[in-house]
Formats: C-alpha cells, sequence, structure tokens
C-alpha cells in the first residue's frame, strides 16, 4: 500500500469511528436506530437503543473488505443503506447499497438481551434456488403474512446448454420464526 494511502486510512477512519444513523433508520415505535460505524477495520451495521444508547447487536457490511482500497467509495455505500423495520419492530432488514454486485440483506430479530442477525447467508439462498447462478445479488422485499420474509435474488443465469446469459429475479420465502430457514422460491420475471 502506498504511504499517503495508509496516511488517508488513519485519517478517514478515525473521521469513521463515531456511529453514523442510516437515513429512516429509527424503528416504528422510535425505541431503535440502525446505525453504521467503522471500527478495527471494519464497517458495521449496529443497533441501537436510543433510550440507553446500549449497542444491542451488530454485522458486519460486505464493504469492509473495500474499505482499504476506497474508504469514501466504501462508506458512501454503507451510508445508503436502506433500513425496513417490520410494523412490530422485531425484525429489521438492511439492504445494502448494490455496487458489482457486492452487498447484501442483512435481517435482525429481536430477543430477549436485544437484536441478532439471522443466520442465512448469499450463498445459501442462491444454492437453494438450484440455478446456474453466474452472478447476482439478493435484496430486501417485503415482509409476508406469519413469520416470514421475502427476499429478492436478481442476477444473470449461466445456461451451458444454449451457451447464453439470462437475466432473472426471483423471490426466496424465509422462516423467521427459523433463524431464516428457507422454505420455497419462485421466479419473478424475465429481464432482456
Amino acid at each position: 500500500m502506498r504511504p499517503y494511502a495508509i496516511i488517508a486510512l488513519l485519517i478517514l477512519g478515525d473521521a469513521f469511528s463515531q456511529d453514523v444513523a442510516i437515513k429512516n433508520s429509527s424503528s416504528p415505535d422510535g425505541k431503535y436506530s440502525v446505525t453504521a460505524q467503522y471500527l478495527d477495520s471494519r464497517i458495521c451495521y449496529r443497533i441501537h437503543d436510543l433510550t440507553t444508547q446500549a449497542l444491542l447487536s451488530a454485522a458486519e457490511s460486505d464493504y469492509s473488505a473495500h474499505f482499504s482500497e476506497s474508504p469514501e467509495w466504501a462508506w458512501k455505500q454503507v451510508s445508503q443503506a436502506e433500513v425496513d423495520w417490520r410494523a412490530d419492530g422485531r425484525y429489521v432488514a438492511i439492504t445494502e447499497s448494490n455496487h458489482r454486485h457486492i452487498g447484501r440483506v442483512i435481517i435482525f430479530h429481536r430477543t430477549q438481551k436485544g437484536f441478532a442477525p439471522l443466520s442465512f447467508t448469499d450463498q445459501q439462498l442462491f444454492k437453494f434456488t438450484g440455478l446456474p447462478w453466474e452472478r447476482g445479488r439478493s435484496f430486501f422485499g417485503r415482509w409476508t403474512e406469519g413469520q416470514k420474509a421475502a427476499i429478492f435474488l436478481s442476477g444473470r443465469l449461466w445456461h451451458e446448454d444454449k451457451k447464453q446469459f439470462e437475466r432473472i429475479t426471483s423471490e426466496i420465502t424465509i422462516d423467521l420464526a427459523n433463524n431464516g430457514e428457507i422454505l420455497n422460491f419462485e421466479i419473478k420475471k424475465d429481464k432482456k
């Protein structure tokens, strides 16, 4: 790494070491908020109790891996995340900004001691479909009836038999009550 890049990283790292609120990130009841923070070479999304200021949970951003290369760019991507609270405040989905298939969906659920992220990964979601994904990423869709949520997978398939690509969007349903267990999927639409 070049010396000026190291100096810039140290200065910017210090500038990002405080929690920064994500736009529209307060829970419906106003008790919790989602923030972003750079600390110890990691960018994390954090959930805070607004009354006590206590940190309740955190999860690392996909953009952490790109911070040392381009701190301002990575931080901008993180600050543009979208936050979607379920109406009862028991779940919150964070959809990271999309840049060339970087970014993902993180869903936290309320626990007795705070919040915890559900355990599904993008790799599990894509593998579950059984489709020949060449690349793609996840986006939060919506809260559905009961203890379920819909996550969209958008990307490109490679069809070896036809020697061509196909752009698709599919919808995955996950079970919130079972730590994000994948229930089913369906292809939503073809894109040309």
